[in-house]
């Protein structure tokens, strides 16, 4: 398994056209057969922050539709909607793996 997460500072006052602009992302996402993204906010800490989570079999799959993604016109469309209430430089992304039993 993969789990990518990213993490991106809002403009102060664009939560809401993020949050929505993200369900748009998703809509596009969910017509392509692509994996959804979960949008999380943090409970305590810095303020204005959202993340991103997404979980893939394995790297080959997310490498696949990290691609297709990028060569997409209408996420592309989508995603330029996200970025633009994301403060400049604060996006953020870890790609996961699960820890190996070290036996």
């Amino acid at each position: 398994m993969l789990r990518t997460v990213m993490r991106w500072e809002i403009a102060y006052g664009q939560a809401k056209e993020a949050i929505a602009a993200l369900g748009a992302l998703n809509a596009v996402c969910r017509s392509h057969g692509w994996a959804e993204w979960t949008t999380w906010a943090p409970f305590s800490g810095k303020e204005n922050e959202l993340f991103v989570i997404c979980d893939y079999p394995d790297p080959a799959a997310y490498v696949d539709e990290r691609d297709a993604r990028f060569a997409d016109a209408d996420f592309m469309n989508a995603w330029r909607q996200c970025a633009q209430h994301a403060v400049q430089g604060s996006i953020w992304t870890d790609v996961l793996e699960p820890v190996p039993d070290l036996g």
